[in-house]
């Protein structure tokens, strides 16, 4: 586990890797397909229980309005008391990734933390379909009362479809009042990435323009990457080609968005009757070693014949990993 920088360097650490995506992201806006468990008795005060909301009424509990996950008895916050409870996340398919991904999010606790002390606070990966424990890491911290925390726990893209699951569970929460849990802005980010840079212009006929993907792993040292495409003309060719720049410039009926200097050209693929030419790219292997390197954007596009003309895919933008 690692606690990440401050909002502001947060931020600006974000902008060096411009083709990180999110796999899954929630504001808890909403509670968006999170399902929810308890494992205590009842009180005079009523159960706490794992919610989307704003109760208590207390702006402690919401760091992004109008709402937070939170686990409380709302009016009351969280009172004195042995508690536990589970809020399960959506399943999340970290394969997706082309890179091992994260796990972050903000966290406040009222309470006495200190992990296998007095209130334990843990997050876990879950397979989606068996239920096993993949990954578990306690985060309640002794002199984080009241005090927002970034949070950012390593994953592993082959583990597949999976689920988080955040556990709260409490022995004796002697000064455990006030707001009680919350969390908010809940990203799984995949660090490579896979992110559009630009949209394919229409067909010269009028079909939509031609479009990219990719899956595989973007390891420079081990991987593989499909660059797979769909919505091309039939029976023609396709032509990739990678560089390390953006740039627009509209040539025949497209528009080239990967500047040339220093560009590779790949290698020419045939669409064949369903329009969908694929690559392999080796980004370890030459020529693609002379434009990859680790940590910076690599874009990738196509240019293929459009009836009587030239024309371009979309480009995609990924960040090479070690």
């Amino acid at each position: 586990m690692r606690r990440l920088a401050p909002l502001a360097l947060a931020g600006l650490l974000a902008s060096s890797a411009p083709a990180q995506v999110d796999l899954y992201a929630t504001d808890f806006d909403a509670q968006g397909g999170w399902t929810f468990w308890t494992g205590h008795s009842s009180t005079a005060w009523g159960a706490p229980a794992w919610d989307v909301d704003a109760l208590p009424a207390d702006p402690a509990i919401i760091r992004s309005a109008p709402s937070s996950l939170n686990f409380n008895h709302d009016v009351h916050g969280l009172v004195d008391g042995t508690w536990d409870g589970t809020a399960r996340s959506p399943v999340v398919d970290l394969g997706r990734a082309l890179a091992d991904p994260e796990l972050s999010f903000w966290y406040t606790l009222y309470g006495e933390g200190g992990c296998n002390v007095w209130v334990d606070v843990s997050a876990r990966i879950v397979h989606a379909n068996s239920g096993a424990v993949l990954f578990e890491e306690c985060i309640s911290d002794e002199g984080v009362w009241g005090t927002w925390v970034e949070i950012g726990l390593p994953l592993d893209r082959t583990w597949g479809r999976v689920q988080v699951e955040l556990h709260y569970d409490s022995w004796e929460a002697w000064n455990s009042g006030f707001a009680g849990l919350s969390i908010e802005d809940l990203r799984i980010t995949d660090p490579s990435g896979a992110a559009v840079e630009c949209e394919g212009e229409p067909q010269t006929g009028g079909a939509p323009g031609a479009a990219l993907e990719l899956s595989g792993s973007a390891s420079i040292s081990t991987g593989a990457l499909t660059l797979a495409g769909s919505g091309f003309p039939s029976h023609t060719f396709a032509s990739a080609f990678v560089g390390t720049a953006p740039a627009r410039i509209p040539i025949a009926a497209g528009v080239r968005c990967i500047s040339p200097a220093g560009s590779q050209r790949l290698w020419i693929a045939p669409t064949r009757a369903a329009g969908a030419p694929s690559w392999t790219l080796e980004l370890g292997a030459a020529p693609l070693t002379h434009v990859a390197t680790v940590g910076l954007p690599l874009y990738v596009q196509t240019i293929y014949r459009d009836g009587p003309s030239a024309n371009f895919s979309s480009a995609l933008v990924f960040t090479p990993a070690p």
